[in-house]
């Protein structure tokens, strides 16, 4: 259940008021280093004791597509026309929790591969991940070993143009050369992920079903520099009992000095229960700085200040704009006109360009 409470957000201090922020049992590992890769489908690959070690060395971002892209300039508009790699590739990776670790949850995130990837931990299946496009998470908390102990985790990868979804039959939709080139393998980045068992979810619909903490602006004054801040966060409880949750949002500026506190609601959650928490205020531009509103330049998660943080999950990182199209030709942002430049693929200069 939803539950919504709108409030006058409080101001705290001053500039000679530092936020020091709770420590988090929230702790994010990077998971890029030190993968094994062989292309093809060895019988066994998925196992603990299978021998990898004539297997290539590499680390993530990785896509066996490297060897037969960017062979040439193009002159067409329909991406890569000639035979590339298709197929299935293997991943492998040993890894060990820190102590730290031990009885609480531990997740795996990774940012995306093309096409299918089907996971397994010390020989057990984990998940199956199919769209080729979102970020996928992995709740491995029942299968990893803990304590210092050694954990095999071996993904499978296909690349296939034709590949079906196993449940369905259905081949991927958005299977285009121009705007999805193929680049099989475990094409963006990865990260181990470790809560304590009261958490704020991950933002990571595929497979894990939760949807993280949101934070989006409303109201906007652009005269008076002013708008809402509003703040929705998923919890979930795992404790194994019945705990009070209350969701507080502290807003820092640059310097990381307190001037917005947004109280939101409290509620019970039995173990196994998840909610989402929601609070809202308004907040004055000027609060944070450059960092939020009012910056003619700004795009959504630029940092408010590297002092955020909360109680049950990760330092969160927002930021707020307001975008208006003036005479249907060009947008401004915050009352700043912003140009747009559009370049050829592969030329030197960037895809994107603002002026």
């Amino acid at each position: 259940m939803l539950k919504i409470e709108k409030n006058k957000a409080s101001t705290l201090g001053t500039e000679s008021i530092a936020y020091h922020p709770p420590t988090s049992p929230h702790a994010s590992y990077k998971f890029n280093a030190d993968w094994k890769f062989f292309f093809g489908d060895p019988i066994g690959a998925a196992q603990p004791e299978f021998n990898d070690l004539t297997w290539t060395n590499l680390s993530l971002p990785h896509t066996w597509n490297d060897i037969d892209t960017y062979r040439s300039f193009i002159s067409h508009s329909g991406g890569d026309q000639s035979e590339k790699l298709f197929g299935v590739g293997w991943y492998r990776k040993h890894f060990k929790l820190p102590i730290s670790a031990n009885g609480q949850k531990v997740f795996l995130q990774f940012d995306g591969m093309r096409q299918a990837g089907h996971f397994f931990l010390n020989g057990k299946s984990i998940g199956i991940y199919e769209n080729g496009i979102t970020a996928v998470g992995l709740d491995i908390t029942k299968f990893v070993k803990f304590g210092g102990q050694d954990n095999i985790l071996a993904v499978q990868v296909d690349n296939n143009p034709n590949y079906k979804e196993q449940a369905t039959d259905t081949p991927f939709e958005w299977n285009t050369k121009d705007f999805n080139p193929n680049f099989g393998g475990l094409n963006r980045d990865a990260r181990l992920i470790v809560t304590s068992k009261i958490y704020q979810t991950l933002p990571l619909y595929e497979n894990l079903k939760t949807t993280g903490n949101y934070i989006y602006p409303s109201n906007y004054d652009i005269n008076n520099k002013t708008y809402d801040v509003n703040i929705e966060s998923q919890v979930r409880n795992e404790s194994g009992d019945q705990q009070p949750i209350t969701l507080t949002t502290v807003i820092v500026d640059d310097n990381g000095h307190v001037c917005t506190k947004l109280q939101g609601n409290t509620s019970d959650l039995v173990d196994g229960e998840t909610e989402t928490f929601s609070t809202n205020g308004e907040v004055e531009g000027t609060c944070v700085g450059t960092g939020m509103g009012f910056d003619p330049v700004f795009y959504y998660y630029r940092p408010v200040s590297k002092f955020a943080a909360h109680g049950y999950g990760p330092v969160l990182l927002a930021g707020a704009e307001i975008i208006n199209l003036v005479e249907n030709k060009y947008p401004k942002v915050n009352d700043s006109a912003v140009h747009f430049y559009r370049y050829q693929q592969k030329t030197k200069e960037p895809i994107f360009g603002i002026k």
